[in-house]
């Protein structure tokens, strides 16, 4: 059973979710694969920068796990979050996205 709970634990992450999510939105309004896939990838580089900021601070110690349980350890994640969320919007628009 647990190795079930983990194929659909990783299934349905908001990542894992979001990747083919973000390549039909894009492919439904352009019907374009490059320009689908380009978006994806522009998509799948962001969420990972936030992946590897929280990697790296769990490595570093101020977040005790992934999943950044600890409330307190937010107030470190939301400020980074809503920057590169605003820096993505900024590329989005810019680049008429």
């Amino acid at each position: 059973m647990k190795p079930f709970a983990n194929i659909a634990t990783f299934a349905l992450h908001p990542v894992a979710l979001s990747i083919p999510a973000v390549y039909l939105l894009v492919y439904n309004s352009t019907k374009n694969v490059e320009v689908s896939a380009y978006w994806t990838f522009i998509s799948m580089l962001f969420s990972g920068i936030i992946g590897v900021f929280v990697l790296f601070g769990v490595k570093k110690g101020f977040f005790n796990n992934l999943d950044v349980s600890n409330r307190r350890q937010r107030v470190i994640l939301y400020p980074f979050v809503i920057a590169v969320v605003l820096l993505y919007a900024l590329i989005v628009f810019s680049q008429k996205g």
